[in-house]
């Protein structure tokens, strides 16, 4: 598992499977939780060729995750 955050787009991505695995076609479906009419509370959820879960999308992460997690991000941007 790894966490990367870009800081231009003020986006994380929580990686779930290794790099090295072979995830085959990914596809993606935006989540948004029930009881939430704000597109702020979507996630975009990242699914392999077999329909696991491979990583999540966390958009405006500054506002979603601590400051903590965030500092031990993988940076991009």
């Amino acid at each position: 598992m790894r966490l990367s955050y870009d800081d231009e787009v003020d986006a994380a991505y929580l990686r779930l499977r290794e790099e090295t695995d072979d995830i085959g076609l990914v596809t993606s479906e935006v989540f948004r939780p029930p009881n939430s009419e704000d597109q702020i509370d979507e996630f975009v959820l990242d699914f392999d060729r077999e329909g696991r879960l491979v990583g999540i999308e966390i958009l405006r992460a500054k506002r979603r995750l601590l400051p903590s997690v965030l500092a031990r991000a993988h940076r991009h941007g």
